[in-house]
């Protein structure tokens, strides 16, 4: 028990002794333990954004008729929907919404108008509306706060060439689909001025309908969709569970691809932190062997020193994670909490721990190759080799998954962008390696030269460093392409 308890002060006297070395060391494994978290996590993550955003959006609604551009007609009668299917609706709004042309007397811009009697608008944002005049309008405090907007003022929309003047007699909140640049208004006063008709409040270009807890959206559906007069309307469910899961599914893989290639970089980082970090502990276990002690003493030490780097990197990471995505939760607009599963937290911490055992063993291993007198004595750099063997059986085994094609769809797929990028890797130290034997041969030779191209030729931490702005290069392009689909 007194030399474990030795052993745990020698560790944290060695982390304390260092402590800007071991505040980046935790820093950068918080990152990618925290990086990890999210490529485990980010499908759930993502299914649960783009629930809980429809979820906000649609409130109460389960089923929206609308129709798109194949759409025969464009007006829908509500009176038949709420006749027939009344044992399976709570009730159906119907609105006319269009995207028009607005102006006040500072400037003009395009807004969605919303159009139904102010009961139908409150029970589909569950907020208390304004009892509006004929001419009266509401707006969202988005677009009072964008434009400069207050209560009394008078906004002019355009109709068919004719600008028709309305007051804004309410602000409300951004809430549901009341959001952004959207301003409402009863329908009969706009059916009046884009039709010269009036008391047609069962007509309308979207119905949102609430259904009852005896039907569920996809039975509705099916029953819509053999009814001659809305068959040929675009129905829609609000929650679209496979439609959320192909969703975050897309993105999900889109966002594998790019943390791969974070993951890479950062193990780049950590790797060469670690050698640094670790300089002067094979001259420690030189002294240490010389005066008695076993080699496999100062490793124990060390794997303290790296479990207590783990435990305290685990309990940021997990704090960091759930922060950054309910903050991407807020930024997409969403208000609910979003969660990652347990697992991905244990799948993360064992992959953090293979790569923290991989780096000490090495270590360990490298260090038994030498005598106590040489690592007491020996700061020298191990030279940097350009693995071809790696390259090319990577390269072959990319060109046997791309084109036989051995597994699923998702796994050749995972497969593809982990060899793509070990190819890419090992090309690039490659190429480093030849470029640099290249400038030794034709550059001219000084004292200067001859360090500076050796040190690209074989020294680790110099292409380490080089394989970090490389990865940053490609994390760029990713993100550009990302962002042009």
């Amino acid at each position: 028990m007194k030399k474990i308890r030795f052993k745990c002060r020698f560790a944290i006297r060695n982390i304390l002794a260092k402590k800007g070395s071991s505040f980046i060391v935790i820093f950068t494994l918080s990152i990618l333990f925290s990086l990890l978290m999210l490529i485990f996590s980010m499908f759930s993550v993502m299914k649960q954004v783009y629930y809980y955003d429809a979820l906000e959006r649609y409130a109460s609604t389960d089923v929206i008729i609308s129709y798109d551009e194949n759409s025969e007609v464009r007006i829908i009668n509500n009176r038949n929907l709420e006749l027939v299917y009344h044992e399976d609706i709570v009730y159906s709004s119907v609105f006319l919404n269009i995207y028009t042309l607005v102006s006040e007397p500072d400037s003009s811009f395009y807004v969605e108008i919303m159009s139904a009697d102010t009961y139908e608008l409150e029970r589909l944002i569950n907020l208390d509306v304004p009892l509006l005049s004929e001419r009266g309008m509401v707006i969202t405090s988005s677009l009072s706060t964008k434009n400069d907007l207050g209560l009394n003022d008078v906004m002019s929309i355009y109709i068919n060439n004719v600008n028709y003047d309305f007051v804004i007699e309410g602000i409300i909140d951004d809430t549901s689909v009341f959001t952004g640049d959207k301003v409402f208004v009863l329908k009969d006063t706009l059916m009046r001025d884009m039709y010269g008709l009036s008391n047609l409040g069962n007509l309308g270009n979207v119905i949102y309908v609430n259904l009852a807890s005896t039907i569920t959206p996809e039975a509705f559906i099916d029953i819509l969709n053999n009814d001659l007069e809305y068959k040929y309307y675009q129905i829609q469910q609000t929650i679209d569970l496979t439609e959320i899961s192909r969703l975050a599914k897309y993105n999900s893989v889109l966002f594998f691809g790019v943390g791969v290639l974070m993951l890479f970089a950062l193990i780049l980082v950590l790797h060469s932190l670690f050698h640094l970090y670790f300089r002067e502990y094979p001259i420690q276990s030189g002294v240490l062997s010389i005066l008695g002690a076993s080699k496999n003493y100062l490793f124990s030490i060390w794997t303290i020193e790296i479990s207590i780097f783990l435990l305290i990197s685990s309990v940021i990471s997990a704090l960091l994670t759930l922060f950054l995505v309910n903050m991407a939760g807020i930024i997409y607009g969403i208000h609910h909490f979003v969660n990652y599963q347990i697992w991905t937290f244990l799948l993360a911490f064992i992959g953090t721990a293979l790569f923290l055992l991989i780096e000490v063993f090495t270590l360990q291993f490298q260090m038994k190759k030498k005598s106590n007198i040489e690592l007491s004595s020996d700061l020298r750099y191990k030279k940097f080799h350009a693995n071809y063997f790696l390259g090319i059986f990577s390269l072959l085994v990319l060109a046997i998954v791309k084109w036989i094609e051995p597994f699923s769809t998702g796994t050749n797929a995972i497969l593809i962008v982990i060899l793509s990028i070990i190819v890419m890797f090992q090309g690039f130290d490659i190429i480093l390696f030849l470029y640099a034997k290249l400038l030794f041969k034709k550059k001219r030779q000084t004292i200067f030269t001859k360090y500076s191209i050796k040190s690209i030729k074989d020294n680790p931490t110099i292409h380490q460093s080089l394989r970090v702005l490389f990865v940053i290069f490609l994390v760029i392009v990713s993100v550009v392409i990302k962002c042009t689909l």
